[in-house]
């Protein structure tokens, strides 16, 4: 049986928060028109059909803000994307917001399986909420986590920002506190990052007027708050309860295959045979939202040319990835995590690049603070929690 991980953009919110660059469209109160998420079930299906996938291993659900659909309409969504898995995914997550979350999508998510919630809580702190228009108050985070807390049985994320304006340090571990004093399975920490384009890279003149020592010594509070707490690091931002690490996100540091469905999403397929000269195939799909509504609704599965390995959906852009590309992606993503990179996967998928020929060893002797642990016949080498510190720079040496 062949597995993949599964993910499916939801690209509609509220209103778009000053920082924020993913791709979404407010859609100042309209309902998301069901032809999307039937566009979403027929790009499902022909992916599945064509890499042979037999279970899907996790879904993700991600936006924008999914939670803005309807129940009955997530519910709709769910299940048509699993009727064609033999499995049921080990990990099932729908991103929510704050201010639309509801006892009845809660209810509705456990219906079809949903067994893991994250939230975009930010700060609980609400002169920054509102320095960024957010588009939640405290307030309504409190009501959302009394809701999660009465009706909600499975696991929770929690997503905060470091280096918000409007907030003095005292007020940002005040969060931070009483973020974990909730009790989520998983809390992610980010810092702040200004993308231009942005309401808020313009506000900060482009960054010159951000002050990004203070956002940094935030987010080193938060994680020493956080561990404190009983959370471990195990990924860059990322802070779990035993057992608890994010599968998905996981699969993707591991290179595992995954397929991206809906507006923007990425979705991409790996070939390890050694000597192959495209180590994998990755397909970017359309911003507009018209246009990848129409194709995925109009498709035709019955047009055998659609399914042949050099046809890409015109709505996406495929990418082949080379051997040194796939490489160094491989280092990048691996070596984001506290456990690291295998010695032994890396000469088992890359002992035809040169110069290293699969000698990780080799490969990393350039880059300071690496470490090695585990045992001879599997040998994984990471940074630790200090050294993770260095891994843009350390990746810069690799290159």
């Amino acid at each position: 049986m062949k597995e993949a991980l599964l993910y499916v953009h939801v690209p509609f919110c509220t209103s778009k928060c000053d920082y924020c660059d993913f791709y979404s469209v407010p859609v100042c109160g309209k309902p998301v028109d069901p032809s999307y998420v039937q566009a979403l079930l027929k790009e499902e299906t022909y992916w599945r059909q064509r890499y042979s996938v037999s279970s899907w291993k996790t879904l993700y659900i991600g936006g924008g803000t999914p939670a803005l659909m309807p129940a009955e309409l997530t519910v709709r969504l769910v299940e048509g994307l699993l009727c064609g898995s033999k499995e049921v995914p080990e990990e099932i997550t729908i991103e929510v917001n704050p201010e639309v979350l509801t006892e009845e999508k809660i209810l509705a998510y456990k219906k079809c399986g949903i067994n893991r919630l994250s939230m975009g809580i930010q700060s609980m702190n609400e002169k920054a909420l509102k320095s960024v228009n957010r588009h939640c108050s405290a307030e309504s985070i409190k009501k959302a986590l009394s809701l999660i807390d009465r009706y909600w049985e499975g696991k929770l994320n929690l997503d905060l920002i470091a280096g918000l304006p409007g907030q003095s340090d005292a007020e940002f571990e005040d969060s931070v506190r009483k973020t974990a004093a909730f009790g989520a399975d998983h809390i992610s920490l980010y810092t702040l990052t200004l993308e231009e384009g942005t309401p808020l890279y313009k506000k900060t003149a482009g960054g010159t007027a951000f002050d990004y020592d203070r956002a940094d010594s935030q987010w080193f509070a938060g994680r020493d708050i956080l561990e404190e707490a009983g959370y471990a690091q195990y990924e860059v931002s990322n802070f779990a309860k035993k057992n608890c690490q994010g599968i998905h996100n996981t699969g993707y540091w591991q290179q595992q295959d995954y397929a991206g469905l809906g507006c923007s999403a990425c979705g991409t397929f790996y070939d390890f045979s050694s000597g192959a000269d495209v180590r994998g195939i990755r397909w970017s799909n359309t911003r507009n939202i018209d246009a990848y509504v129409k194709f995925w609704n109009d498709f035709n599965f019955n047009r055998k040319e659609t399914f042949l390995p050099e046809f890409i959906p015109p709505v996406s852009e495929r990418e082949l990835l080379d051997s040194s590309t796939s490489e160094f992606e491989f280092l990048m993503m691996g070596l984001r995590t506290l456990r690291g990179v295998s010695e032994k996967v890396y000469e088992e998928r890359y002992s035809d690049v040169g110069p290293w020929h699969g000698n990780l060893r080799k490969r990393l002797e350039s880059v300071e603070k690496i470490k090695i642990s585990g045992s001879e016949s599997e040998r994984y080498f990471h940074f630790d929690r200090d050294g993770l510190l260095f891994l843009n720079s350390a990746l810069e040496s690799l290159l």
